[in-house]
């Protein structure tokens, strides 16, 4: 169990950002109320430096013979630079009427402090190890109570995880004659939780069909996000092995990586090495967490308009009993699987992304517009970015990748790491079969260099085989994945109905995440500013016009901004239909 969306957004968010930047608040306050009381001592300081400077001009004009002042304390002072002779800056001034003495610091210029110093140890304030420390604190308290929340046994597997591949970690790091060994038992270990808790009963279920027996009654509940915890923590053993990074010798810190709540459960999966010296030594700033803000509201859009609303649609067609399954239906319901998937997917890493902005930490992008892609290469080079490195870094690389002797060993490079692919998302046949069909698009792409080919043909093939695969994915196995198939392009002979009536209900929801899912920006991008550099130069607009229409432009984003948050909200408020897909992972 996970938290729900209300509760996510009104009472965990609030409480971390409270919690987090207390101390920053504080400091603010603290402050303000210093700035009060410097701007009344610089008023009492310009009020004595008057006083001095009249008594100064009574005795030079002798004027009065009771009141001496020291020359020295007329000298100026020069400790911040050379400066004329007569030119007083600031000095002490001591003033002597009947026994009184005055003391006082003074600038005839500017009448104040060096604001240096002030900034400087305000900066020393916000930036004190113990409010880092403080800091991450928070996070990794409220990263493990995100994870305990509805199943807090898991919380044990996840901090096992954790102390384990730390320990490996220092000792792969001490022991260097014995590196490689360790380097291998942090595999085992991973792979062993990874199997036993997600891989041991779909094994259990097959080896019980090859040999008529029944273990259905074995079940072991798999911890939501296990795949993404466990391949983060291998990445930085692996890591460390090759020295690629630091050994990590805080226990603590290296807890705060692996569970850091905004990735902890979807992704993305974050390289040790990308936020390494962010830990201990990142910035907040009001820009990151500006763009942040505006990107959650992005990506939670995603999820609860967009993907939320699509699901519906697939989930009613896939559901249907095949001989009642129509050919339009079929099409629109892998249609809106195809959407759900990517705008529930992105819209889960654009919130991951956004929040760890808002506390300093800069994760790498995840998805690249995928249904942009001209081939079934590019579309891997754009779809769920940090998994694809990561197998391509930790799996084909060093099997030899591309540069190896014979097709032969490269086609087997690619069944391994598309074999392993279609495992990690789930123990099922069908995400088997979902690797090994990218596979052989991949083997052919190569072989005959379709993947090079930049032609407007590729979009259109590439995405056939994308809605053919994500069948695959949906299905609950590959007999009816087969039939599904069998149907879109096959006539039964059933009714439209099912297509007409989820068509007209949800055709808003469908046609909006077909256009979003483009990146417009750069399909206009060229035609755009052909256009506007023509505009300028043929009404010859003033510099003042130009900043005007970007004010303005800005300003109409800031309410659409605005716009889009107060829906968000009133879809998450209303409730409904929210499948949680990452079960499996």
């Amino acid at each position: 169990m996970v938290f729900s969306s209300t509760t996510f957004l009104f009472l965990f968010l609030p409480a971390v950002f409270f919690f987090y930047w207390l101390p920053d608040v504080f400091l603010k306050i603290k402050s303000l109320f210093c700035k009060k009381r410097l701007d009344k001592q610089d008023q009492n300081l310009a009020l004595y430096s008057q006083t001095a400077n009249d008594n100064s001009a009574s005795i030079l004009d002798g004027r009065d013979e009771n009141i001496t002042i020291s020359q020295d304390a007329l000298k100026p002072s020069l400790e911040g630079g050379n400066k004329r002779e007569g030119d007083l800056t600031r000095g002490n001034v001591i003033l002597s009427n009947n026994g009184l003495n005055i003391n006082t610091n003074y600038d005839n210029k500017n009448n104040n402090y060096d604001n240096n110093n002030k900034n400087q140890e305000q900066l020393t304030l916000i930036n004190n190890q113990p409010f880092r420390t403080y800091k991450n604190i928070v996070l990794l308290g409220f990263s493990i109570l995100f994870y305990a929340w509805g199943e807090p046994a898991f919380v044990l597997v996840m901090l096992l995880s954790i102390f384990i591949n730390y320990l490996l970690g220092i000792l792969i790091d001490k022991y260097k004659n014995h590196d490689k060994a360790l380097l291998w038992t942090s595999v085992v270990f991973n792979l062993g939780i990874l199997f036993i808790f997600k891989y041991l009963c779909f094994t259990l279920q097959n080896i019980g069909w090859l040999i008529s027996k029944d273990f259905s009654s074995i079940k072991i509940t798999l911890p939501i996000g296990i795949s993404f915890f466990t391949f983060q923590a291998m990445s930085y053993v692996i890591d460390v092995y090759k020295k690629k990074v630091e050994v990590q010798k805080s226990l603590f810190n290296l807890g705060l990586y692996i569970a850091l709540f905004p990735q902890l459960i979807a992704g993305p999966i974050v390289r040790y090495e990308t936020i390494a010296k962010e830990i201990e030594n990142r910035n907040e700033n009001y820009d990151d967490f500006a763009e942040g803000t505006i990107r959650f509201i992005q990506g939670l859009a995603k999820k609860v308009i967009i993907a939320n609303n699509v699901a519906l649609v697939a989930d009613a067609a896939f559901e249907t009993p095949l001989n009642e399954l129509s050919t339009s239906f079929a099409w629109l319901g892998a249609i809106a699987y195809t959407l759900q998937i990517y705008f529930d997917f992105s819209g889960y890493s654009d919130m991951a992304i956004c929040l760890g902005r808002m506390f300093g930490f800069h994760f790498l992008e995840n998805f690249n517009y995928p249904y942009m892609a001209s081939s079934i290469t590019d579309f891997w080079r754009r779809w769920h970015i940090s998994l694809s490195s990561w197998f391509r870094d930790y799996v084909y690389f060093p099997l030899g990748g591309s540069r190896v002797d014979s097709k032969a060993r490269h086609i087997f490079n690619l069944f391994v790491v598309w074999l392993l692919t279609g495992i990690w998302h789930g123990a099922n046949w069908t995400f088997i079969a979902w690797g090994f069909f990218y596979f052989v698009l991949l083997v052919i792409e190569k072989q005959t260099g379709l993947d090079k080919k930049k032609a407007w043909w590729g979009h259109i093939y590439t995405m056939f085989f994308v809605f053919l695969a994500w069948v695959l994915f949906k299905a609950t196995n590959i007999s009816s994945a087969y039939e599904y198939i069998k149907i879109m392009f096959v006539s039964n002979g059933a009714s439209a109905d099912g297509f007409w009536l989820y068509w007209s209900n949800y055709r808003f929801y469908l046609i909006l995440g077909s256009i979003l899912s483009l990146n417009w920006k750069t399909l206009l991008k060229n035609k755009n500013e052909d256009s506007y550099q023509k505009h300028i130069a043929k009404s010859n607009q003033s510099n003042y016009a130009i900043n005007l229409s970007h004010l303005i432009i800005d300003f109409l984003d800031i309410l659409g901004f605005i716009a889009l948050f107060f829906i968000v909200i009133c879809y998450v408020v209303r409730g409904g239909y929210n499948p949680f897909i990452y079960f499996n992972f």
